[in-house]
């Protein structure tokens, strides 16, 4: 199904065309209803949206009702159009390409009326896939590693996306490039320390550790070095982005349509007043749905449309591929139930402690997302004000509970 909607034009001579998959899910629907009322936080004031999902019942109509919501209230700011469409990654009768082909066309279909060839292209357009859809439940993935695969790795829809940028381009009007999210999954977990420190968490740089115990973690990988090969081949930017947990309010378009997030099981528990198990030895850096959005956004200004010189490149030293997006503490399943317990003034007493013993689930992947700071990326929403100082940063204490609980209240408000 297709719907949309045009509320604006421009005459600013550049286009940016998010496409976003996977729009359905938690961070797609976030992400899509920050696009929709805020745009993007540049000059660029001309963009279009196109929101592709798989089969959530009436997502298309909840996009418009909530596109029309923000129209009312005047918060829409410089969209052309939101589209959205459903696909499947996994149909080898869905012509990807086809899709891809048409979307450029539409977005290359402004002409500048006082040219003198009528056919020739004036506004510059710069298309960014966001890949948000995956198959994440390692279970499923267990099960059917080969939809994990055409999912997590849809190698052909990111050739066709990349495609754009080697197809008719002597006039430069138009680019793409992709952010995709991975998983801190890809790591193996078993060389932690398993203390509750920051000393030896995962980084960008690791190789030993690098090792998935379980398909989704492999098919995350094998993404990446997809993504990774594809840069060093083509004028795209290309990013890959290894979220940890994301953790954040309800989706804002159709929540009944997404599972809620693991701090809405727990409070779930509490408020049944019912004893659960939590795992006190399975150690993540959760982070919050605010940064994630904070982090694309300054991928896409900062980098990918504004080019901007201020962050430092180099052929020595060019932009990494592969971020770590996580956030400042490292936590278990059982320090989040109780500060959602704390929270609520749930009785401590109905949490279990137990130990999570599945071999394929990774126990301490929990890692240094300091790379994305250094260029910029996410700044504002992780790192308070008094740790911008490097080194007040490495003598910072770990402070678990103060962290989970702005967090939860942040989830909660």
């Amino acid at each position: 199904m297709t719907t949309t909607t045009t509320t604006a034009t421009s005459n600013d001579d550049i286009i940016v065309h998010l496409i976003l998959t996977g729009a359905s899910g938690y961070l797609g629907q976030h992400l899509l209803s920050h696009w929709i009322k805020e745009g993007l936080p540049s000059s660029i004031s001309k963009y279009k949206i196109t929101a592709l999902y798989n089969r959530l019942e009436g997502f298309p109509d909840a996009v418009e009702e909530f596109r029309q919501c923000q129209v009312a209230e005047n918060n829409v700011n410089g969209i052309l159009d939101v589209t959205v469409r459903s696909i499947d990654l996994t149909d080898p009768n869905y012509s990807i390409e086809s899709l891809i082909q048409e979307e450029n066309t539409c977005t290359m279909s402004n002409k500048n009326s006082t040219t003198a060839d009528p056919g020739t292209t004036t506004t510059k357009s710069i298309i960014i896939v966001v890949h948000t859809a995956a198959l994440s439940s390692p279970k499923l993935c267990e099960e059917n590693p080969e939809r994990a695969k055409a999912i997590n790795v849809p190698v052909i829809f990111f050739d066709n996306v990349l495609g754009i940028n080697t197809k008719t381009t002597t006039n430069k009007n138009y680019s793409s490039s992709i952010i995709a999210l991975s998983t801190d999954q890809v790591y193996d977990g078993n060389s932690q320390s398993n203390v509750n420190d920051n000393a030896n968490l995962y980084n960008e740089n690791e190789k030993e550790g690098l090792n998935p115990i379980n398909v989704y973690g492999r098919t995350k990988l094998e993404m990446e070095e997809y993504i990774l090969q594809q840069q060093q081949k083509s004028s795209s930017m290309l990013f890959a982005l290894r979220s940890s947990i994301i953790l954040g309010p309800k989706a804002p378009i159709q929540p009944n349509g997404v599972h809620g997030t693991f701090l809405d099981f727990v409070k779930s528990r509490g408020e049944n007043n019912q004893e659960t198990t939590f795992f006190i030895n399975e150690f993540r850096n959760v982070v919050r749905v605010d940064f994630v959005l904070q982090t694309i956004n300054d991928i896409i200004t900062k980098r990918i449309v504004m080019n901007n010189d201020n962050i430092c490149t180099t052929t020595a030293d060019p932009m990494p591929v592969v971020f770590n997006m996580g956030g400042s503490e490292r936590v278990n399943r059982m320090d989040m139930a109780k500060a959602v317990f704390t929270k609520f003034g749930y009785d401590h007493k109905l949490l279990l402690p137990t130990k999570q013993t599945s071999p394929t689930s990774p126990l301490d992947i929990s890692m240094d997302s300091s790379l994305l700071q250094k260029y910029g990326f996410g700044i504002g929403k992780e790192v308070r004000e008094e740790e911008e100082d490097d080194d007040d940063v490495k003598n910072r204490q770990p402070q678990p509970e103060t962290y989970l609980g702005e967090l939860v209240d942040y989830v909660f408000s």
